[in-house]
């Protein structure tokens, strides 16, 4: 593992997860809290990809709330693919992926990310809960 956050995370989305996905509500315990300002969760919304939530770490390393906005090439250049690919593995297929790389679509490419890709559900629906830790 990359990171002691990120490992830390992993193995207790490991022990929580049930049939492939980790509920929204298990997200809410004391376990979790330490994570939440590093979360990133996005929901299928009519054949679209909407961030729900964008924790308070990534908005500022990031430059920019993504709440409420949709998953777009615009936001993210050469980057889209390779995560829409990732994203299509978490929400349909219900696997847990880990991911690194760069921001360089900002012209950031000193600023290194490291993702764990968690499918989720909240009221029924499948979606994909992220942890993103910088170094």
């Amino acid at each position: 593992m990359p990171n002691k956050k990120i490992k830390k995370f992993y193995d207790l989305v490991n022990k929580d997860i049930q049939d492939g996905v980790i509920d929204y509500t298990t997200l809410q315990g004391d376990s979790y809290r330490e994570f939440w300002t590093n979360f990133s969760i996005i929901e299928m919304e009519i054949k679209k990809l909407k961030f729900t939530y964008f924790g308070s770490t990534l908005t500022n390393i990031y430059g920019r709330d993504l709440t409420g906005t949709y998953f777009s090439k615009e936001e993210f250049g050469g980057q889209y693919t390779d995560f829409r690919e990732t994203l299509k593995l978490v929400i349909f297929k219900k696997e847990i992926t880990i991911t690194k790389g760069t921001l360089h679509w900002k012209k950031r490419s000193d600023t290194q990310w490291f993702k764990v890709n968690v499918p989720l559900c909240r009221n029924g629906k499948i979606g994909s809960l992220a942890l993103i830790c910088f170094s």
